[in-house]
């Protein structure tokens, strides 16, 4: 199957750029925080995540309906249809970009007077940017270029790790900014040159007309992301209206940061497969259907689990070594925060399949039930236990979001909920070694026979077969001329 092929392959390059941007990650949680301190770096964090949110709201749902729609005009070679329909986007985007830039700038110096309104008025010009550059990014995921998609994001991540540094030290958070607006600038050059944009006038002109069915798809998820957003990028507001405390949203930043790390990958993973999954179920192939979607969720709960036990055992030897002594904190929140990651991890793919199948209702009603899980549970625990709380809520947050979203999608889930279950329940194996932690730097020979012992466990039980490891390695092959790739997989 040529598409499953290619859809692995650069499935196989998202991995390896998001383990790029991941190192990024890792070297800007041990440089900037340490430079700018708990105050400068809370203040900081806060202008950019919620920057970073507005910019995604900008999206109003595109990135799922090119990902959905992009591959049905290409099936039909409907190339006028597919230039007008890039085209009316692209206009709206920039509209949206443009409206979502004023309302940061509006509410952040509403909000914010004690803020230099210089790094806010900044941090809207770099809200419009991302936000065009965003829908860019997005197209190469319909074309199933997912590796171009996640190009962005690494460049991202280098660039303003390489700029933010010089920046602080010249102009402190002035210059910080500056360093964000040119990172993003040539992020959406980059976008442009890459992008075969529509040049006739008439398919940049929207026409309500022809977008109407698309644009009920995207509003709707459009829904979804503002519940995501909502949850993702309140957690420092959280933190600033309960504590009041910079240095406490500091600490849940840099965490939340780290967890991102892991857990930006899977929408960036998952969605690289919507094109691919999208084609087999309306080609009526349901079969193969559900043995990626196990496939999916079997890898992505194995990878949770053993991002659990570095959390208990290496987070609080390590993480002070990496961020500075004085971000203890964040070593203790990453313990709730990996479970949430794995719960995460089915909660993605349950949200592949309410995309592929527009179930935006089921995903609509247990986004909702996320975010206000969340704060409700959110506010009195991070009074009681500052960023830790608002972490533990978090946590309870997702796990309630992936067990809703499960069983409103019953008809669809009961193959990965158990592929998933199955691959979880071999964790359990971990418990007895918890006596033998000693939170100090040789806990990683721990680590690494748990996880020798844990990835056998799976072999022996079949969780993990070596006919998939065999059918995804022959899909990252380059394909000689000549030959087929291999058509379904093993459920």
């Amino acid at each position: 199957m040529d598409d499953a092929g290619a859809t692995v392959r650069n499935a196989a390059l998202v991995l390896v750029q998001r383990g790029v941007q991941a190192a990024g990650g890792l070297c800007f949680a041990a440089l900037v925080p340490r430079l700018m301190g708990p105050e400068a770096y809370g203040r900081y964090a806060l202008v950019v995540s919620v920057a970073f949110w507005f910019a995604l709201v900008s999206g109003l749902g595109f990135v799922n309906a090119t990902t959905l729609y992009i591959p049905r005009f290409l099936a039909r070679r409907d190339m006028a249809g597919l230039h007008r329909f890039v085209g009316n986007l692209l206009t709206l985007r920039v509209a949206s970009a443009l409206a979502a830039a004023a309302a940061y700038s509006v509410l952040a110096l509403a909000w914010w007077r004690e803020l230099d309104a210089v790094v806010l008025i900044l941090m809207s010009v770099a809200v419009f940017l991302q936000g065009v550059s965003g829908y860019l990014y997005s197209l190469f995921l319909g074309f199933n270029r997912a590796q171009r998609w996640a190009v962005g994001d690494t460049v991202r991540r280098w660039l303003l790790l390489a700029l933010v540094i010089p920046g602080f030290q010249l102009g402190h958070l002035r210059g910080a900014a500056v360093a964000v607006v040119v990172t993003e600038l040539v992020v959406l050059g980059l976008g442009i040159a890459w992008s075969e944009l529509p040049r006739a006038g008439a398919d940049l002109k929207p026409d309500a007309g022809f977008l109407s069915p698309y644009l009920r798809f995207g509003l709707a998820f459009l829904v979804i992301q503002l519940l995501y957003v909502a949850l993702q990028g309140s957690g420092e507001i959280l933190v600033r209206l309960v504590s009041g405390a910079y240095t406490d949203i500091g600490f849940f930043s840099l965490s939340h940061g780290l967890y991102l790390v892991g857990a930006a990958l899977l929408p960036q993973i998952v969605l690289s497969f919507a094109p691919l999954l999208s084609r087999l179920r309306h080609e009526g192939q349901a079969s193969q259907e559900i043995a990626w979607s196990t496939r999916l969720v079997r890898i992505f709960a194995a990878g949770g689990v053993v991002g659990v036990f570095g959390a208990l055992f290496l987070a609080q030897p390590y993480v002070p070594l990496l961020v500075g002594h004085g971000f203890g904190p964040v070593a203790t929140n990453l313990l709730p925060l990996s479970l949430a990651f794995l719960a995460h991890t089915l909660g993605s793919v349950m949200g592949l399949l309410a995309l592929v199948h527009e179930r935006s209702r089921a995903a609509l009603v247990a986004a909702a039930t996320r975010l206000a899980v969340f704060w409700t549970l959110g506010i009195p625990l991070t009074a009681r236990w500052g960023s830790l709380g608002t972490c533990v809520g978090l946590l309870a947050a997702v796990g309630i979001h992936s067990v809703m979203l499960s069983w409103l999608i019953r008809d669809l889930s009961g193959p990965v909920v158990r592929a998933w279950a199955l691959a979880v329940a071999p964790a359990a194996l971990a418990l007895p070694f918890l006596w033998l932690r000693t939170l100090l730097p040789r806990d990683i020979v721990l680590v690494g026979v748990l996880t020798l012992l844990y990835g056998s466990t799976l072999v022996l039980l079949r969780v993990v077969r070596p006919s998939d490891l065999a059918a995804v390695a022959r899909l990252l092959r380059p394909r000689v001329p000549g030959t087929s790739e291999p058509t379904k997989p093993d459920a």
